[in-house]
């Protein structure tokens, strides 16, 4: 603050959600349009009092009054014209970590100056230094993802989302950032108690993607209906949860979300804590079954 009590750097953009769990897009194609699945997601976010991401394209039938709960999702080479396609109203925009997403970022900028930027990326070996790079260029706010099964994507003995995320963490806070950026996690969350714990390995906010669908019906078949993927994975949906009707979506969805809420608050009290940004990163309050292991049988194990 200056002498006369006026901020001296920019104000910085906050979004206040009453629920730390983002609703996300499918992690495969619905069939021939997920658009249903889009707007029962905004209208559940309106009722959790949080965020639900949407593909740019399935924007179009969302009232205007629930806009304030949508993170449009653009491809990195969307380029300006996307940008100035985006509907007023909306808080925060996520922009693949493509090829193009830096002039992407510059047309949001420049079309929703006082929206949240947000880089989505997979959740990597590398994922740690593409943040702060993103970060020199102004961006605070990152959406990294997992696979289907909780696990790297990319490497050929991929890590576990709590190691990787706990790695991304601490390269953050070594670097001196990490009060700086949010972190949303999201891949392979699948019950409320992976909610509590995905904070705890250092994410801000969980996305939740496949266990919403689960809540519909879904037998995670992957629209082949033998859970075996082939040439038409993803393409049509044996239980049409693609065509379920969006008000029953989103009681669908609420009801899912509001249990995992009640269950957070019953583990945040049992650790003492009242406000779940407390819980972030205090590894301290879980233990991990390596760490057990060690302890018990120390010498006795060997990778």
């Amino acid at each position: 603050f200056a002498a006369d009590g006026s901020m001296v750097t920019p104000e910085a953009s906050l979004i206040v959600a009453q629920l730390p769990v983002f609703l996300d897009i499918p992690p495969w194609s619905m069939g021939p349009s997920s658009e249903p699945l889009s707007v029962a997601r905004a209208a559940a976010a309106v009722a959790l009092k949080t965020l639900a991401v949407v593909p740019a394209a399935e924007l179009g039938n969302i009232p205007a009054a629930q806009m304030p709960a949508v993170v449009p999702l653009l491809d990195g080479s969307a380029g300006a014209a996307a940008a100035a396609g985006l509907p007023a109203g909306v808080r925060m925009i996520e922009v693949a970590d493509e090829d193009g997403a830096a002039e992407t970022l510059k047309a949001v900028a420049a079309a929703c100056p006082k929206a949240i930027r947000c880089i989505r990326m997979p959740l990597a070996d590398h994922s740690a230094e593409r943040i702060l790079s993103w970060s020199q260029a102004g961006v605070k706010v990152f959406h990294v993802c997992a696979d289907l099964h909780g696990r790297e994507v990319g490497p050929a003995r991929p890590r576990h989302i709590k190691d990787a995320l706990r790695a991304l963490h601490g390269r953050l806070v070594e670097a001196g950032v990490r009060d700086e950026i949010t972190v949303i996690c999201g891949g392979g969350i699948g019950l409320a108690e992976h909610v509590a714990k995905t904070i705890i390995c250092g994410a801000d906010v969980v996305a939740a993607d496949t266990a919403l669908l689960v809540a519909l019906g879904c037998t995670i078949c992957g629209g082949t209906a033998h859970g075996e993927p082939s040439e038409s994975w993803g393409r049509s949906c044996p239980v049409v949860i693609d065509e379920s009707a969006a008000e029953y979506a989103a009681g669908r969805m609420t009801n899912l979300l509001g249990a995992w809420h009640s269950q957070l608050i019953e583990v945040l009290g049992a650790m003492g804590i009242r406000e779940v940004r407390r819980l972030r990163g205090e590894t301290g309050r879980a233990i991990f079954r390596e760490d057990m292991e060690k302890e018990a049988f120390g010498d006795l194990i060997r990778k």
